[in-house]
């Protein structure tokens, strides 16, 4: 849309000035949402799978349970620090962080609920404890090294 003949102090008269953003240079909504959001629903999705193996005893390579918790959920809470943040490094600061946070966080809870259904699997306080220590330690390194990047370049892509 252009407004045509309209004049400014600086140059005089302004043959057209452009009103609307040039939407064709920038990425759709939705690809720039699924861009964000797509790597955390992917993981969100694998720990959905993993919760639903009936009766596991003892995780793969011998690694033990809270540990295979807080790996799980830190990549979880990186990917939606990331999402939060508009997957752009200007984005991450406290509010996307707490967001993050507590997205994953409450997912925790809900992976922990879904075990209830799972023949040979139970809830349990302490899987989440470990579920959102793991999204804490992510979620606050990347914080820190956002505040780093940011120093050096404003609006790039995480």
């Amino acid at each position: 849309m252009c407004l045509v003949g309209e004049q400014t102090k600086s140059s005089g008269f302004v043959g057209c000035i452009s009103t609307v953003s040039n939407r064709s240079t920038t990425k759709p909504e939705a690809f720039r949402w699924f861009w964000a959001w797509g790597p955390a629903i992917v993981q969100m999705a694998v720990i959905f799978v993993l919760s639903g193996i009936p009766n596991l005893k003892e995780l793969p390579g011998g690694i033990s349970d809270f540990t295979g918790h807080f790996a799980g959920y830190m990549i979880l809470g990186a990917l939606v620090v990331r999402a939060a943040a508009g997957a752009r490094w200007a984005g991450v600061n406290v509010r996307a962080a707490a967001r993050a946070w507590l997205i994953s966080a409450a997912y925790g809870v809900s992976d922990e609920f879904h075990q209830s259904f799972v023949p040979g699997r139970s809830p349990s306080g302490v899987d989440w404890i470990a579920d959102a220590t793991g999204a804490a330690a992510a979620v606050v390194a990347i914080a820190v090294v956002a505040s780093f990047v940011r120093r050096r370049r404003k609006g790039r892509e995480v």
